[in-house]
């Protein structure tokens, strides 16, 4: 089941990029009933053995569904107007902004031993101007567990990212600010079949259309080599809301049971054997007006020294802990006589300069800091610029 692998390929990376470790949290994953294909089979061999077929694939049909007198032409006329069709959905980046947040509640088993933990997700999401706020954030059950939050704003060309309590900054492309590159409901749901439809509802003032599935509905719809390649699966439910003006998903709920829940990570022979999932997923402030701000420390703290000068047709400038990189359309060796003539006069004072062939290398200190420039060319004859800067103890 891809999506399946795909969630907890999420909350393994984001569990590795918040330092998480977890322990405790019993939960015992539930068997599925598996008696109704025996009533069944016990029933007909009693009166009128030659209408008992007949009536016998009515038990199968999800007691959810409204009963209609119809015995054989409504089941599938049914399935055919409840099926959920995935491409129908409208992609958030269709909106003109909206708000999301998701928990993924994961339990895990360790060598016999159960682990809980917790991811959140939340994203904000304008279109004019186009500009994403991100924050992931992570909390374990246990003694001396640990959480941590990663936070990240995609603002026009630039992506300003939070790690413990340094922000960084770096080049952002059309694919970062494409909100289907991360996480949407689509990728949540791909690969997943069964969907039952229950009805109209309203939630937050939305209109919306509620879909469901359980695991019978999965067994029914869902080949074999895909409920084999995900494990033991034993228990499985979900509600569905779609708006039914804009067609995206408003709230979705999933949740998932079983028994050696095998899903590799990686190259690693090891695999983390999951005995229960719960995601929810939800979505607010559609189609509203607010705005997505940089705090203003982030944009202090990102932005390059005042005394490291660039030259005019730099682009793709990227700084983090310290190190800035750059490409420029000047050519390298006029990059490196730039810096020769500018590193002066902003204070700077030059310990060596190397020219060889294919790369130019400068160092300069000022008041104890160090800064080292190293100028290469790409296959386009452009200069790649590296920049070092080192505080002074």
């Amino acid at each position: 089941m891809k999506h399946a692998k795909w969630l907890l390929l999420l909350v393994l990376l984001a569990s590795l990029a918040l330092g998480l470790a977890a322990c405790g949290g019993d939960t015992e994953p539930t068997s599925p009933p598996a008696e109704q294909p025996t009533e069944v089979s016990e029933v007909q061999p009693t009166d009128e053995p030659a209408s008992e077929p007949t009536q016998a694939p009515e038990p199968t049909t999800p007691p959810t569904d409204t009963p209609l007198p119809e015995p054989a032409d409504t089941p599938e006329t049914e399935e055919e107007e409840e099926e959920f069709d995935l491409s129908s959905l409208s992609s958030t980046a269709e909106l003109s902004s909206y708000k999301s947040t998701m928990w993924i509640t994961m339990v895990s088993d360790d060598n016999g031993q159960e682990q809980e933990q917790t991811i959140e997700v939340s994203i904000e999401y304008t279109s004019e101007p186009r500009a994403q706020h991100i924050t992931m954030s992570g909390a374990v059950t246990g003694p001396g567990a640990e959480g941590g939050t990663i936070e990240m704003y995609l603002i026009e060309d630039t992506m300003y990212m939070k790690m413990e309590d340094q922000w960084l900054s770096m080049p952002a492309t059309e694919e970062d600010l494409d909100e289907d590159a991360f996480i949407t409901p689509d990728a949540m749901l791909e690969d997943l079949c069964g969907w039952r439809k229950e009805g109209s509802d309203e939630i937050n003032g939305v209109k919306v259309e509620h879909w469901t599935f359980t695991k019978d509905d999965i067994d029914k719809c869902m080949p074999y080599e895909d409920l084999t390649g995900l494990g033991e699966l034993t228990n499985a439910d979900g509600d569905l809301y779609v708006a039914k003006d804009d067609n995206y998903v408003v709230l979705m709920e999933l949740m998932y049971e079983g028994e050696n829940l095998d899903m590799d990570i990686g190259d690693t022979d090891e695999g983390v054997q999951v005995v229960r999932m719960e995601i929810h997923y939800e979505t607010t402030d559609v189609n509203e007006p607010f705005t997505i701000e940089v705090p203003a420390e982030a944009m202090e703290s990102s932005s390059l020294p005042d005394d490291i000068p660039v030259p005019d047709g730099t682009t793709g400038v990227n700084n983090m802990f310290g190190m800035i990189n750059y490409t420029s359309e000047t050519a390298p060796e006029e990059v490196y006589v730039f810096y020769q003539e500018e590193m002066p006069n902003n204070g700077w004072t030059e310990v060596s300069a190397d020219a060889m062939s294919g790369l130019w290398m400068l160092e300069y200190t000022k008041d104890g800091r160090t800064a080292n420039v190293m100028i290469t060319e790409d296959d386009a004859g452009n200069a790649s610029v590296m920049i070092t800067v080192a505080e002074g103890e």
